[in-house]
């Protein structure tokens, strides 16, 4: 879905950041969290015995991955943003290529280095644990990234126009003190109407009943679809969006009452082949096929 892929990275340039240094070794993460297995190895001196590839071959190391992907085993707020419960994560490309685990399996992958190493591990988490070391938080770290997981699938599941998506970036981008300039200015789409203005225009009397007749046609005909969303006092608010078929006729814009709502707006230049259709299927007549 993202239409802005970098927004990630972007948006979050602190997770870049090494939060950890063993010996020398700046410990990288991945925009999960999880810590590099590369890095891990060089700071335990780049013994070829002890590459990460022969760790993972290890067949204790399965068991600890495959128990280790069980969702409540997850469930710790250092391991909320993983994604799919993937406790390991191999990175090819990018300026951050390796192979990336969470917290227990850099315990484990030290342990099965030397004890020596292992000790110097769980001292190095300890003190960040305790505040002798001053990294990002996880909450700091993850935040974020749930925040745009959540607003890339609103984007998704509301079915917004890409100039909507534009805006909803951009305030995105302002809410977070972002600058957002990388967003294109406009995007170049078919103009649009709201029903009623479409109506109107050709001076069909169904522009009085939108509300009543037109909107509950177009669902039936699977052009629209309700949805619904909390509103001021627990109550629940609803409101239209046109579906994956309607899209063929408009394109959902953010409603200017609430930013949280789509208002489904319709292709001047086919909006008569819809009005056709839905004359059609008011009068119980086969509908026109699609062009």
């Amino acid at each position: 879905m993202a239409v802005y892929p970098q927004l990630l990275e972007f948006f979050m340039p602190n997770l870049t950041t090494p939060t950890i240094t063993i010996g020398e070794i700046s410990i990288r993460q991945d925009a999960e969290g999880r810590y590099s297995l590369n890095d891990l190895h060089k700071a335990s001196g780049g013994m070829k015995i002890h590459q990460p590839s022969n760790w993972l071959a290890n067949q204790q190391t399965k068991d600890l991955i495959a128990e280790l992907s069980k969702p409540l085993n997850l469930l710790t707020p250092e391991n909320l943003g993983l994604e799919q419960n993937q406790p390991v994560k191999v990175i090819n490309g990018g300026s951050k290529p390796g192979t990336y685990v969470v917290r227990e399996l850099v315990y484990a992958y030290a342990m099965w280095i030397s004890a020596a190493f292992h000790l110097q591990v769980i001292r190095t988490f300890d003190a960040v644990v305790t505040g002798a070391l001053q990294p990002l938080t996880p909450a700091l770290l993850y935040q974020p990234a749930i925040e745009i997981q959540i607003f890339e699938s609103a984007i998704r599941e509301l079915r917004v126009s890409e100039t909507s998506k534009i805006r909803m970036y951009a305030a995105f981008c302002k809410s977070k003190d972002i600058n957002s300039d990388f967003l294109p200015d406009y995007v170049n789409e078919p103009q649009v109407k709201a029903i009623t203005s479409l109506l109107k225009d050709m001076s069909n009397p169904l522009y009085h009943h939108v509300a009543k007749l037109v909107n509950p046609a177009l669902e039936a005909m699977g052009i629209l679809e309700r949805l619904s969303r909390k509103s001021t006092g627990n109550k629940i608010k609803q409101f239209w969006s046109l579906t994956e078929e309607g899209l063929q006729y408009g394109r959902n814009e953010t409603s200017p009452n609430n930013p949280r709502e789509t208002q489904p707006l319709f292709f001047v230049n086919c909006f008569p082949q819809l009005l056709m259709r839905l004359e059609a299927h008011r009068a119980g007549k086969l509908l026109p096929p699609a062009q």
